[in-house]
């Protein structure tokens, strides 16, 4: 509540002058500035577990962002915590939550184990101490993704 939405505009807009990339952490609750930066956002990653709470608290994300006029379209749903690729029960459960929200999740990132809680523990890059770790892996994914994405945005404004 210290800032507001015009602060972040600012903010946004100097970063974006800085970087090629800019990435904005936001909190967990819809705040006065959430609009700003979905509207100012390529891509706004909203991070879903497999639990009725999460799955809840998606759907009012969903029903806020509608009945505000937002746009839904730049929204891709990251599922954290996902089940392995060989568990087919928690593939079901993955699939009915998509259904249930009318989403596409398309990225699946992992329990990364505890080499996520040690590295988080001691305040060491992943890579550092789990270089092959599943986590990291889908991280890496999803970064060249962006990667790619924002390379062939850049060529096709030039």
């Amino acid at each position: 509540d210290i800032i507001g939405p015009p602060e972040i505009d600012a903010i946004l807009k100097l970063a974006a002058q800085c970087f090629d990339i800019v990435v904005v952490d936001m909190p967990q609750a819809l705040v006065t500035w959430t609009e700003t930066v979905l509207t100012r956002a390529d891509v706004y990653f909203v991070t879903l577990e497999l639990d009725m709470r999460s799955a809840q608290n998606a759907m009012r994300f969903q029903n806020a962002l509608q009945s505000e006029g937002l746009p839904m379209d730049k929204l891709n749903f990251v599922l954290n915590r996902a089940p392995s690729r060989t568990d087919l029960t928690g593939r079901s459960r993955v699939n009915r939550l998509a259904e249930t929200l009318d989403v596409n999740i398309a990225t699946l990132l992992p329990n990364g184990g505890r080499a996520v809680t040690q590295a988080g523990d001691n305040g060491a890059p992943l890579a550092e101490v789990a270089s092959k770790n599943g986590l990291r892996r889908e991280i890496q994914k999803l970064c060249r993704g962006l990667h790619k994405a924002l390379l062939s945005d850049s060529a096709m404004a030039s």
